[in-house]
């Protein structure tokens, strides 16, 4: 019971800590050995207090018959008149246990995760009334338990939101004292009599003390009830990183193109979905001479933040290059002689860059170790992989990086399509480890020969998702389709 205790204890406050008023305050105070302050004495006088109201609950409604067949539960109370120490006995009780449970940790917890404060109330005030409702205070009237078991809810609930989490545990902690000293003083055992008046005895004791300490015992010091540093810390790093993240999520979105280009003979559809807050995926379209479109696709080594920025870093390289280089081959040497400066083995860029003619039809290709191209002719009903030779960009300073570099060409026809892609879209994995593979996406591709390039797109995304089923994507996922017209 203790260790339970300790645990939804120490798991409420790391919730409270979070909150602009927590009621935890006084409770801190006096499991740091801090029983002399005012707020403990607060808390303990209005929790005795509203005990008082919270006993008297049941009993009223017993007495003023509103609900014929209601009776006071006495079962539970025969342990009292059992126990070595009757007076002793009589302060506690499981009831009290699950009351903690619900104010030290369901409480913080409704109010961190529900914004509105109403709604977190009512929720704190239902889960509070079901441990009353199921509590052996009456029994046989369904409609009576009900309502006492709300009332004292409703109770424990304005007490812990005026108060504070330690005002709940002596409320509880009084009314259970007083029943149990009421049930055995009733006995014809002159020794429960007078365990009985021993508990009132203690009971009044306690409560003059918490009076006596609103205006003896001392205020407290400043800062003294400030959350530890050391948490503060760690939950502001973590703001902190969350903001970051959301300005990188924001630069990344603005280093993808905001929509295709529209370029007579040509169709385009794009998409680039991240699998963490940022990723290392990369499309671009190149604004090259004689009209003439670049077509990038590009995969960082690793995720999230470094990743995103290698891919900033890859585009700069790109756009600023192609302003004076036409030939895929060119480009892709000087970006890969830039990225090996910078980068020096520690990360790399896989890209396939296709340059296209919309007046002659005609494009040149080059792949710097990225995956192949999907290729559609649908005059000649044949797919094919488009893979020159060529190894990731950063991992060589240029001789072998020159040398292994193929630049192929290719005459495109009518309502052909390419399908420019990334890894995340291959090598998605289902439940059952199998990747989608290019098998899978040169069948969709084969299937989507009448459809456009918007709507070849999202088929091929679909049925990614579909594959993966309850998985999450383990990559980032790039797409760019381009057909013929």
């Amino acid at each position: 019971i203790g260790a339970s205790l300790y645990f939804f204890w120490t798991a409420g406050e790391s919730l409270a800590i979070r909150l602009p008023y927590r009621r935890t305050i006084s409770m801190e105070l006096l499991l740091k050995g801090q029983v002399f302050t005012k707020p403990v004495a607060q808390s303990i006088a209005v929790g005795l207090m509203t005990g008082g109201i919270l006993v008297s609950i049941p009993i009223l409604a017993a007495a003023t018959h509103l609900f014929p067949k209601l009776e006071l539960d006495g079962h539970g109370l025969e342990n009292d008149f059992a126990a070595r120490f009757p007076a002793f006995s009589v302060f506690f009780a499981p009831m009290q246990y699950l009351v903690f449970i619900v104010f030290a940790f369901f409480a913080p917890m409704i109010c961190v995760y529900v914004k509105r404060v109403l709604l977190a109330q009512t929720l704190v005030l239902v889960a509070c009334s079901l441990c009353f409702i199921g509590g052996s205070f009456v029994y046989i009237s369904a409609s009576g338990m009900l309502t006492v078991g709300v009332l004292m809810g409703s109770v424990l609930t304005a007490l812990y939101f005026r108060g504070d989490l330690l005002s709940v545990v002596f409320s509880m902690f009084g009314a259970q004292a007083a029943i149990g000293a009421m049930a055995i003083m009733v006995q014809l055992s002159v020794s429960l009599h007078s365990s009985g008046w021993r508990a009132f005895v203690a009971l009044g004791i306690l409560f003059v003390a918490s009076l006596v300490g609103l205006w003896k015992f001392r205020d407290l010091v400043e800062g003294e009830t400030a959350v530890p540093s050391y948490l503060l810390e760690t939950r502001i790093e973590r703001e902190r990183l969350k903001a970051d993240f959301s300005v990188a999520q924001r630069a990344q979105r603005q280093m993808l193109p905001d929509a295709p280009p529209q370029i007579p003979g040509l169709e385009i559809a794009a998409i680039c979905n991240p699998s963490k807050e940022v990723g290392g995926d990369l499309y671009d379209f190149l604004s090259l001479s004689d009209g003439r479109i670049g077509i990038v696709v590009a995969d960082v080594s690793g995720k999230g933040v470094p990743a995103s920025l290698y891919m900033t870093l890859t585009k700069g390289l790109l756009t600023s290059i192609s302003e004076n280089v036409d030939d895929p081959g060119e480009i892709l040497r000087e970006v890969n002689r830039h990225l090996y400066e910078v980068c020096r083995r520690k990360m790399f860029v896989t890209l396939f860059l296709g340059v296209i003619d919309p007046m002659t039809k005609r494009m040149v290709y080059a792949r710097a170790g990225h995956n192949p191209t999907v290729f559609r002719s649908v005059a000649r009903q044949e797919t094919s992989l488009l893979k020159p030779k060529g190894m990731g960009l950063g991992l060589n300073s240029g001789k072998i990086f020159d040398q292994s570099l193929k630049v192929e060409t290719l005459q495109l026809e009518l309502n052909d399509k390419l399908f420019f892609y990334s890894d995340g879209i291959t090598e998605a994995m289902n439940p059952k480890n199998e990747e989608y593979g290019e098998e899978r996406l040169i069948e969709i591709a084969e299937r989507a020969d009448g459809l456009n390039a918007i709507e070849a797109r999202d088929v091929v995304m679909t049925d990614v998702t579909r594959f993966l089923a309850s998985n999450q994507p383990q990559d980032d996922q790039t797409l760019v389709v381009v057909k013929m017209v």
